[in-house]
């Protein structure tokens, strides 16, 4: 951070093999897991780059994401109603092919071991919608 200048939320990308860690690249901007968190880790952000710490962002709970890939065909209908916790939705009428993303799924939960389960449970809920519709 020092070497670069960095201020502000930054993202690392790795790969971990066993015990090892090997670091890809740095990016100078925050990351895509940003939507996760709520806004006053995105304030602390904009504080940094201005100059000035605060304390440390303590995190309260687990989160997860999790992107819904299309396991056939599916069009979105006119006026369907998305439940809590879907984002980055397609429009009506459009149509995502199959292995095509459909949209992603954010769960907040008090138990880590929560997350995974959370995910799979709107995952499966949302295809199996699909699949009762017709859609």
């Amino acid at each position: 951070v020092s070497l670069f200048s960095l201020r502000g939320l930054n993202s690392l990308d790795f790969i971990q093999d066993g015990d090892k860690s090997y670091i890809l690249e740095v990016n100078p901007r925050p990351s895509a897991s940003m939507q996760l968190y709520n806004d006053s880790l995105l304030m602390s952000h904009i504080k940094a780059c201005q100059g000035e710490l605060i304390d440390c962002y303590q995190l309260k709970g687990y989160s997860g994401y999790q992107i819904v890939y299309a396991t056939e065909d599916v069009t979105i209908p006119d006026g369907f109603e998305w439940p809590e916790g879907y984002v980055d939705l397609p429009a009506c009428g459009v149509t995502c092919r199959t292995g095509q993303p459909i949209c992603s799924i954010i769960t907040h939960q008090k138990q880590a071991s929560s997350v995974m389960n959370e995910l799979q449970i709107k995952q499966l809920n949302l295809l199996k919608g699909f699949n009762t519709h017709g859609i």
